[in-house]
């Protein structure tokens, strides 16, 4: 089985976090809601993958910001087993989203108890809900 690295980060701004939908056919995830996040490169470290993934998706540069260090989980897939380590910041105003359109179609900010409700989000988010704010 394939073992692969991958980082996500939850954003909280006013007691939601954001969350974004994939509409990338080549996503794992397609067409599903997920976090601000995605593959870790060769020889990345972790907390410069999670900057750098912001940035492109988003157009956020979280230096700017306390980066909370949550955690790595483990997501099994048929074919692959995915370490993905899980950031969090808290942002204090509303930010501008500059959504990287060649992956993602929209985003919301959602209470984490309505985005756990909800029946379209990636492989393991139900379980990164449960563990971080629902407990």
């Amino acid at each position: 089985m394939n073992n692969k690295n991958s980082c996500g980060l939850f954003i909280e701004y006013n007691n939601k976090i954001l969350i974004l939908h994939r509409n990338n056919i080549n996503y794992q995830d397609y067409n599903k809601w997920g976090l601000v996040g995605g593959e870790i490169n060769d020889n990345e470290l972790p907390e410069v993958a999670i900057s750098r993934k912001a940035k492109e998706e988003i157009g956020l540069d979280i230096s700017n910001y306390e980066l909370e260090i949550l955690g790595k989980e483990v997501i099994k897939y048929p074919n692959q087993i995915w370490n993905f380590y899980v950031y969090r910041i808290k942002i204090p105003q509303e930010i501008e989203i500059i959504l990287n359109k060649k992956g993602h179609s929209e985003f919301k900010y959602l209470k984490p108890i309505d985005c756990y409700t909800r029946k379209d989000l990636m492989s393991g988010l139900y379980k990164l809900l449960e563990k971080f704010y629902l407990n």
